[in-house]
């Protein structure tokens, strides 16, 4: 895992950038909420527990962050050994809720497969406005959310769905969204460097923002009004995530950020 890792690190350029890394204490565990997911997050790596390259400062309780993806993926035979053996885990609330118990932050993202059916060239694509199961979760386990942003994250492939690209008649659209909420995945054609699996040598920014404290309220007691509250209040931290990274890397705002 720690050569895979580094490899990786060594081949893309990776930066992270944190808002402010005295904000985060030994209260932990934290959920990593890690935006957008492009066709493959592999931002998420960056929390793994292995050395750094110098100069990439990570706060302590992120490092080493259990990477939870689609439970999908482990019905799919020697896949599924590749990618636990990668550190990776199903995202799955039984496991979140295992883990989170056990003292583990973890890093997920929230909008999940169906991200790869609103993204769009020339725009960062996010699905946020219905996901209210990671934030039920932090708040029964007082968990606290740390919002991220992979700027370059979307750059990292170029790729075609099937029956999707170009747009073609709708009842082909709803059949072909179906079936990768069904598997877990997307199944699509995606290629990066000379057509390979590769991803582009473009440039990775780790945009980790201020975690957002989230109260200790038993299942029972959590009530629709305040989950919404807490989900908008995530929504408008990532959004404030994306124009601090944007900022600081001095990137002009070419790419609209929409949060469906």
């Amino acid at each position: 895992m720690a050569y895979s890792i580094k490899a990786f690190e060594e081949f893309l350029p990776v930066k992270v950038l944190c808002e402010d890394g005295g904000s985060f204490g030994d209260d932990g565990p934290y959920m990593i909420a890690y935006e957008p997911h492009g066709v493959l997050p592999q931002g998420m790596c960056t929390f793994c527990h292995v050395e750094k390259p110098a100069g990439m400062k990570i706060p302590k309780n992120l490092d080493g962050a259990a990477i939870l993806v689609s439970d999908g993926i482990f019905y799919i035979p020697l896949l599924r050994h590749l990618f636990w053996w990668l550190g990776c885990r199903p995202v799955s609330r039984s496991s979140m809720e295992c883990l989170l118990d056990g003292g583990s932050s973890v890093a997920l993202c929230p909008g999940g497969v169906h991200e790869c059916l609103l993204m769009e060239h020339g725009v960062e694509s996010v699905y946020l406005k219905r996901r209210r199961g990671f934030i039920q979760l932090a708040m029964q386990k007082g968990a606290a959310i740390v919002p991220c942003f992979g700027i370059g994250q979307s750059d990292l492939y170029k790729y075609w769905r099937p029956l999707y690209d170009p747009p073609t008649r709708s009842f082909a659209r709803h059949m072909f969204t179906r079936l990768s909420r069904s598997l877990g995945f997307a199944p699509m054609l995606a290629w990066g460097q000379y057509g390979t699996p590769v991803p582009y040598r473009n440039q990775l920014t780790i945009v980790i923002g201020r975690p957002i404290k989230m109260p200790r309220i038993p299942d029972i007691q959590i009530d629709d009004a305040r989950v919404e509250e807490m989900l908008d209040a995530f929504i408008n931290k990532l959004r404030h995530v994306h124009r601090f990274g944007l900022n600081s890397l001095g990137i002009p705002h070419e790419k609209p950020l929409i949060i469906y």
